[in-house]
């Protein structure tokens, strides 16, 4: 390809092949760490030329590369944060070093829920957005290879809920040097739910002798993460001196009731 350029002030010429059109032929392509034939023809403004001539060296940006170990993170309801992929790998064969990294739960993602933490290392700041489920580290300082590393076999996940989605998370890991991106790796997290026991709320009668008392939600409720409300079931034993009974059966005692009787008043205790 030839070029027609105009040197500046101080006789330098420069030559962009990302922007500047040739004026003939054609650029490349090019063998990354290729050496290849170069000449200068000079005219100034008597139409005199010289001719010079050299090599030179084309540098090609290879992408980094990030790769991720086969298997899954099972993950069971109320665990620490446990670390997604501890044996991830990163490579660059031409920096020494990372510019950035996402790392994202791109399937799955429960807001409020889902959460990706990271241990510090210094020359690496990170922040997690909660709308999107990614966590974006960036180069705050000098860093290497291997403290990009580091930093990514620490990415960890944690769910916060009591009644977790079960759906698989997919963790998606892209690194970039300052120019590319790499291609996106991957890995999943499984996930157990843990049924959790209820929890009484409110469990207080006060009555007089021989009086029928309705209960509601102030005398005798309860609460279950992940079961519904008003299926909760309650069951009473040693009872003295006095009796549950439906407000639909009178004079029949009960020793079980739901939350749902409660809440709508159909449950007594008559003493």
């Amino acid at each position: 390809a030839t070029y027609n350029v105009v040197p500046d002030a101080f006789g330098n010429w420069t030559v962009d092949t990302a922007t500047d059109v040739p004026s003939s032929g054609a650029l490349g392509p090019f063998v990354d760490l290729g050496v290849y034939p170069i000449s200068a023809t000079v005219t100034d403004l008597a139409g005199n030329t010289n001719n010079a001539g050299g090599t030179v060296t084309v540098l090609i940006n290879d992408a980094p590369v990030v790769t991720t170990s086969g298997g899954a993170l099972a993950y069971t309801e109320n665990d620490p944060a446990s670390a997604v992929d501890p044996a991830v790998v990163v490579s660059d064969v031409d920096n020494p070093t990372l510019a950035s990294a996402t790392i994202q739960i791109s399937g799955g993602y429960v807001a409020g829920e889902d959460l990706l933490t990271f241990s510090a290392v210094p020359g690496i700041s990170g922040s997690f957005n909660g709308a999107t489920g990614t966590l974006t580290l960036t180069a705050t300082g000098a860093t290497t290879m291997a403290d990009w590393q580091t930093v990514l076999q620490s990415v960890a996940y944690q769910n916060s809920s009591d009644n977790p989605s079960v759906a698989p998370r997919t963790v998606t890991l892209i690194v970039n040097d300052g120019a590319l991106d790499s291609l996106p790796a991957t890995r999943t997290i499984n996930l157990t739910a843990v049924n959790d026991a209820p929890t009484l709320t409110a469990n207080n009668l006060t009555l007089t002798n021989g009086a029928t008392v309705a209960l509601t939600l102030a005398n005798l409720g309860a609460s279950d993460p992940d079961n519904a409300w008003g299926g909760l079931i309650y069951s009473a034993s040693g009872v003295t001196n006095g009796q549950f009974e439906l407000t639909s059966a009178p004079g029949t005692a009960i020793t079980s009731f739901t939350q749902a009787d409660v809440a709508a008043g159909l449950v007594v205790f008559v003493h």
